[in-house]
């Protein structure tokens, strides 16, 4: 195949690819449907643990075990509109190893500055990865086929 129709080839893939959306992921997948389970001073650690598997992050808060289930998809459309798919729960244990507190959260669609933030920059990255190799295939450095 002549180098410009390899090149042609390439750059129609690459519009292909650009045009699909961008997804970045936090966290892992948890089963959210059992938030319905937890009963404050009743659930335990051990219970929580079956529901939801092991937290995404530990710590300690007020002295107390904290657990972190999350994951959230920021998904990026070429029409700059965003998508938070996901949700977020946030579990302390007191002294006895029960649920003391629990916050459940489920984003929906909207902006974030940050996220949009990150994605921009990434775009920025690739665009110029693919100006740095459209430049050395302009000037023979990747090779001749």
């Amino acid at each position: 195949m002549c180098r410009s129709a390899l090149l042609i080839i390439i750059v129609l893939v690459a519009g292909l690819i650009s045009s699909c959306a961008t997804t970045y992921r936090i966290g892992m997948p948890y089963p959210s449907e059992n938030v319905s389970k937890i009963e404050i001073g009743k659930t335990s650690e051990k219970d929580i643990i079956s529901y939801f598997g092991d937290p995404w992050k530990t710590g300690i808060l007020n002295g107390n075990v904290f657990y972190t289930y999350r994951y959230e998809e920021f998904v990026f459309h070429h029409d700059d509109s965003i998508e938070n798919i996901g949700n977020t729960l946030m579990i302390e244990f007191d002294q006895n190893n029960k649920v003391m507190h629990y916050y459940f959260n489920v984003p929906g669609k909207g902006p974030a500055l940050l996220s949009l933030l990150m994605h921009k920059t990434k775009l920025i990255e690739e665009e110029q990865k693919r100006t740095a190799w459209q430049n050395q295939m302009g000037s023979g450095l990747v090779g001749n086929n």
